[in-house]
């Protein structure tokens, strides 16, 4: 059998599952920067870039709901309570639902004063372009945020196929009705936005017709819900919408002050479409970081929840690998493919405007992963509940960083009789190096006061998760692997001062359950399949949890017939494990097998 991990089994489902479901959000803005850069003039092209910043500030509806969903549901799921689940997501659906009614409203009402706020000045030739598309954009808010919701319970689930059909189903809509608009009706920017928002309703819809599937994990139930839950967004939704408000504005104000830096410099249309490009390019490499974001979340809820310090700290070092070797591929591509990438999004331009696009691809590039670090960097404090210095870090990174970049930036190329342009994202870049290399380092010391030892690194709490003493955990392949651990089970037992008779019946537990998933689940497909099981000494408990890759498959279903057979001398283990167990719960989530049975320490 091949060296697998559960936990890198995790990760991989999940990221990718979340690389999905994010490159929802954006691939209506991508798609609109593509078709109008070749299709349209300059100002309609600006515009898509321009308005970009407010579809993420809108997204944070659907960022604080989806967390406060997903926190809720993952709690719930851990003790087994799926019917809680249901209730969670009708709750926090409609909360979100409401709210983005209101700011939908609220847009088409103030559209004029809202374009005026980003920096595109009254009457200027963006100026319309920018509130027709604002307008059309706002009508797709409720569909964003229903999708920003849902799209975590096929998640938790482990069903990336359906985010997968939501994603083509949004992205063919949105092509479709672009081709038309453009070739084939004298339509406007006004009826594009439109168009991506009709898009992400179809998206939605698939999620509408997963959530109706007989088999789905999280039911929607209406029973035992109220309007009291629903108004309650929980700690982690509270300060994951306040974060994502933060990086919204940031992004808002980032756009205000390279748009100026533009004006500053006059460097006209150039500048225009090179910051367009740029926006456009940085939405997909943020797709890469934001799965990764998504994922850290949830998987650090799912370790929180079951007081996982070591698989804590496995999920995170896995997904700051791939963090980093992910952007890392993007920006060496983007340097190198910049003029291509600029001449696909642009179509046919003068050489200045294609040549300085180019060059601004290239300088944000060399900027992108310390960009990224910073970033994740401030998502990770939230976890341990930094969330003011993960403002201060995204604030410097989106404002402070954007300010004195590209007046310096630009400053220095005009006086070299460089590209202004180039310069402009170039300052940014060396400025978010600096942020990186300067001001974390200062941060990390302050917020860790207190740690002592190798956790002081990650600025973890002491008290998080279970201490090595108190669990015992193995990765399990064999048989063999099987009978080597039920024996330290005893061993362990034995060391926490547990009785004879309890440690037997913990020891058989294990080498029932974990039998029962080599034999039978490692057998019922061609594939390798691995079992991790962890063992926790509690306040007077012993927790015991299986986890595993194998087809789904719930052991209590079968556990519930042997007491209806009333032939006593079968399956005696398993028999005497059900009637002293205090409580027995599974779930499938991640597209894993979650068994977990608790048993009285201190029993008879």
């Amino acid at each position: 059998m091949k060296n697998v991990s559960i936990t890198g089994k995790a990760l991989r489902v999940t990221i990718a599952s979340f690389f999905v479901a994010n490159i929802m959000t954006v691939i209506g803005s991508v798609i609109d920067g593509f078709v109008i850069g070749n299709a349209m003039d300059e100002s309609a092209a600006a515009a898509v870039g321009l308005v970009s910043p407010l579809v993420i500030l809108f997204a944070v509806i659907g960022t604080t709901t989806g967390i406060s969903f997903q926190d809720r549901s993952l709690r719930r799921l851990s003790r087994g309570d799926t019917a809680a689940a249901g209730r969670a997501l009708i709750e926090t659906l409609t909360l979100g639902l409401l709210l983005s009614v209101i700011v939908m409203i609220l847009t088409l009402h103030w559209t004029e004063s809202i374009v005026t706020s980003i920096g595109v000045p009254d009457g200027s030739n963006s100026a319309g372009p920018c509130a027709d598309y604002l307008r059309g954009i706002a009508f797709g808010v409720p569909a964003m945020t229903a999708m920003a919701i849902m799209s975590r319970g096929p998640l938790i689930d482990g069903d990336s196929r359906i985010a997968v059909a939501a994603v083509i189903v949004m992205a063919a809509f949105n092509i479709l009705l672009d081709v038309v608009c453009v070739n084939y009706s004298d339509a406007g920017m006004f009826e594009i936005a439109l168009g991506t928002s009709f898009s992400y309703y179809a998206g939605t819809a698939v999620l509408v017709w997963y959530y109706r599937k007989p088999d789905v994990l999280i039911k929607p139930g209406v029973k035992g819900a109220s309007l009291r839950e629903t108004l309650k967004v929980n700690h982690a939704g509270v300060w994951g919408g306040i974060l994502a408000a933060v990086f919204a504005v940031t992004m808002v104000l980032r756009a205000d002050v390279l748009n100026f830096a533009m004006e500053l410099f006059r460097v006209g249309d150039a500048g225009l479409q090179a910051y367009n490009v740029q926006v456009q390019v940085n939405y997909i490499v943020s797709t890469f970081q934001n799965s990764a974001i998504s994922a850290l979340f949830l998987l650090s809820a799912l370790c929180r929840n079951e007081e996982d310090r070591e698989g804590f700290k496995k999920t995170t070092s896995g997904i700051v690998k791939y963090d980093i070797i992910s952007v890392a591929a993007i920006s060496i591509a983007l340097f190198i493919f910049a003029n291509g990438i600029a001449e696909l999004y642009l179509g046919s331009v003068s050489d200045e405007v294609m040549t300085s696009a180019a060059g601004a691809l290239r300088a944000c590039a060399i900027g992108l992963v310390f960009q990224m670090i910073a970033l994740l960097f401030a998502n990770y404090i939230q976890l341990f509940g930094h969330y003011i210095v993960s403002a201060i870090i995204i604030i410097f990174v989106n404002f402070i960083a954007p300010l004195f970049g590209a007046a310096y930036g630009g400053v220095v190329a005009k006086a070299i009789s460089g590209d202004p342009v180039v310069g402009v994202f170039g300052g940014v870049s060396v400025c978010s190096i600096l942020v990186t290399l300067v001001v974390i380092p200062i941060l990390i010391p302050i917020i860790s006061r207190g740690l002592r030892g190798k956790d002081r690194l990650w600025v973890m709490p002491a008290g998080f998760g279970v201490s090595p003493e108190d669990e015992l955990r193995e990765t399990i392949a064999s048989e063999q692997a099987v009978m080597e651990f039920r024996d330290r089970v005893l061993d362990f037992c034995g060391e926490k001062g547990v009785s004879e008779k309890i440690s037997f019946l913990t020891a058989l537990t294990v080498e029932e359950v974990a039998m029962n998933i080599v034999q039978h689940g490692f057998m019922r497909d061609d594939k390798d399949h691995i079992l991790d099981i962890r063992l926790v000494y509690k306040e007077g408990e012993l927790i015991l949890r299986f986890r595993d890759d194998c087809p789904n498959f719930d052991p209590r279903k079968q556990y519930e017939t042997i007491f209806r057979n009333n032939d006593v001398s079968r399956m005696i283990g398993t028999r005497m494990i059900i009637a002293k167990a205090k409580d027995v719960s599974y779930t499938s989530m991640l597209d894993l097998n979650n068994l977990i049975i608790c048993i009285e320490a201190n029993g008879n």
